[in-house]
């Protein structure tokens, strides 16, 4: 058996090119780029500030109004009176989820339908906390969650708001029931 020694089986690195090299490669990739025209550099705009309108909710204590807000791909809500602290227990995941529903693949009706159920379901168990995976859509982007504000403002919902990615991110909610 023949051995080889380990210099000899250890391939030399390529040469570096020189600095002539490489002036004329970048001169054959950068050819046809025009540069850009002299002036004032265009700044793309700001994302836009966080919006929040209301929409109107029936409670079983009367008419009260429910506050949603939705910026970039956020949503949050809540009866209008419920306390900071409790807000920020829900964004953070404090509470124990007690109930998943999962709407991947229905209809919006059959969500509709689906969320109902499991929200009178889940409440009538004492249940406090549930996730509400809607997905986020496929190419054409979420089809449930634009409607999922309204529909949890007409429920005996205190608040909802994005899950943490552990928990689905952008494409579930967390949401604190009524008791």
């Amino acid at each position: 058996m023949h051995a080889k020694r380990k210099s000899e089986s250890r391939s030399e690195p390529p040469p570096s090119p020189t600095a002539e090299e490489e002036v004329d490669l970048f001169r054959r990739v950068m050819a046809g780029v025009t540069p850009l025209p002299p002036g004032p550099r265009r700044v793309p705009p700001a994302p836009p500030p966080r919006s929040a309108r209301q929409v109107p909710a029936v409670q079983a204590t009367g008419e009260a109004g429910f506050c949603v807000e939705a910026w970039g791909e956020s949503l949050e809500g809540s009866v209008a009176d419920l306390d900071g602290r409790t807000r920020r227990r829900l964004r953070r995941g404090d509470y124990s989820i007690e109930g998943t529903l999962d709407l991947h693949g229905q209809t919006m009706g059959e969500a509709r339908e689906s969320l109902a159920g499991f929200l009178a379901a889940e409440r009538s168990l004492g249940h406090r906390c549930v996730l509400i995976v809607h997905g986020r859509g496929h190419g054409d982007g979420p089809v449930i969650k634009p409607r999922l504000p309204e529909w949890l403002a007409h429920a005996p919902v205190l608040a909802f708001c994005t899950a943490r990615p552990h928990d689905g991110g952008y494409g579930a909610v967390y949401v604190l029931l009524r008791r």
